[in-house]
């Protein structure tokens, strides 16, 4: 019957829209009727080729017992390409390859995936000391994430890319570090365990578009496949964001101490500022203080007035206008628009004030910097941190008393220490 449908294509929309194609049996190839099975999947194969069921070829899926040759069945089929998957952990690349490993091993050739002569990869493998990699390169499967040695890495790239392996799991990191296309990419959920919150969060959508961008091979591909997996009820939002271009927000002008001194005070536009977003996402990038710093350091600003005219160069002043409810401001009045400037400003000013990093002249009001805002401008340490090193060095610490307070500085608030990392001296 779907010969005959198959056979009719061009008058058939429903068939020319077909995406994927599910062949069960497929080792049915072997017996009488195998002839039938043969020309309609040789038939398949010609129409997706020539891309006449749609606009990108469908995908050809064969499900099948026990073959000892698999690999002449999926290289007929067209599944001989490189696979890559994007995992939240290091503990997920070691998961998720032994899970693969745990299917590969009831098929009757479990190195399918492997390109390489096992006498070299047995040479090759005398360098590895990571107990896990050793397993499972000789399944065609590589792993990549920060706790390899540089020289792990760099042979498990080498393989990648030769084709000598064929899958390769890693985490987040990858997508922006290396260039290694793929023609599938897989990214295995949307959420990672941030040890700073002890919870799980979603990556950001450029890792997620970042991660998708590894699909496909200009040399080598027309066309690429990427898959997500996602919980339920975030489909839709995935869904959106793939198929609608996206705009990219500034996340800079504002820091912990800027959205208090809004509250504290009870200034009116604080509504400006915390409908929209909770005060915990404000804090998370306090940078505007910082640079401002460095440039009160450099003499390019030495006044409030100046800090407004910086802003007015910034990204976040044009998306203020483009999108303002995303920043908390409800209307674009002249006045309205002032007065959260002015909130910003003032706020960034009270921060470095309080961190000791600025002084500021009482008459003139020029903004000039302190001995500690030049060595955090000249050290690029934060503002938090020269506050919370005045407060806590003293001229009798012991050098136990010194690393105690430098390991609990805020610039290591964004370094996690993994469970199994943790190693007390006593």
């Amino acid at each position: 019957m779907i010969f005959f449908y198959f056979r009719s294509w061009a008058t058939r929309e429903y068939v020319r829209q077909v995406q994927l194609i599910i062949i069960d049996e497929i080792h049915l190839l072997g017996v009488d009727r195998g002839a039938v099975l043969e020309a309609i999947i040789t038939r398949l194969k010609l129409l997706t080729r020539r891309s006449c069921v749609r606009d990108s070829p469908a995908r050809l899926l064969g499900l099948s017992t026990a073959l000892a040759n698999a690999g002449d069945v999926a290289e007929w089929l067209g599944i001989h390409d490189p696979v890559l998957v994007f995992v939240a952990s290091r503990r997920q690349t070691r998961l998720t390859a032994m899970a693969f490993i745990s299917h590969l091993v009831t098929e009757s050739d479990p190195r399918q995936w492997l390109h390489i002569d096992m006498a070299e990869l047995e040479v090759l493998l005398q360098s590895v000391k990571d107990e896990n990699l050793k397993l499972t390169l000789p399944f065609g499967i590589g792993m990549h994430h920060a706790g390899l040695s540089p020289h792990e890495r760099a042979l498990v790239e080498e393989l990648y890319v030769e084709k000598k392996i064929q899958v390769l799991i890693a985490t987040a990191t990858l997508a922006w570090g290396i260039n290694m296309p793929a023609h599938l990419v897989i990214v295995k959920g949307t959420e990672y365990y941030d040890g700073k919150t002890c919870k799980y969060v979603d990556f950001p959508v450029t890792d997620v578009l970042q991660m998708m961008g590894r699909a496909g091979r200009p040399q080598y591909d027309t066309s690429a496949v990427a898959v997500i997996f996602v919980q339920d009820i975030k489909k839709t939002f995935y869904k959106r964001f793939l198929y609608e271009p996206f705009p990219v927000e500034s996340r800079y002008p504002f820091s912990s101490a800027c959205i208090d001194f809004f509250v504290i005070n009870s200034i009116a536009y604080a509504t400006f500022l915390l409908p929209s977003r909770c005060k915990a996402d404000f804090s998370l990038l306090p940078v505007l203080a910082n640079h401002v710093n460095a440039e009160i350091n450099a003499g390019t600003i030495t006044s409030k007035q100046e800090i407004m005219e910086y802003l007015a160069g910034t990204y976040l002043y044009r998306r203020l206008f483009a999108n303002p409810n995303y920043y908390g401001l409800e209307d674009l009045s002249e006045e309205s628009l002032i007065k959260y400037l002015v909130a910003v400003v003032d706020g960034c000013v009270m921060d470095l004030q309080y961190s000791k990093c600025i002084i500021i002249d009482e008459e003139t009001e020029t903004l000039r910097p302190s001995p500690f805002g030049r060595i955090a401008s000249i050290y690029y340490l934060r503002h938090e941190t020269m506050k919370f090193l005045v407060e806590k060095l003293g001229r009798e610490d012991s050098i136990e008393d010194l690393l105690k307070t430098l390991s609990h500085v805020p610039e290591y608030d964004e370094i996690p220490v993994r469970h199994n990392e943790d190693v007390t001296n006593t």
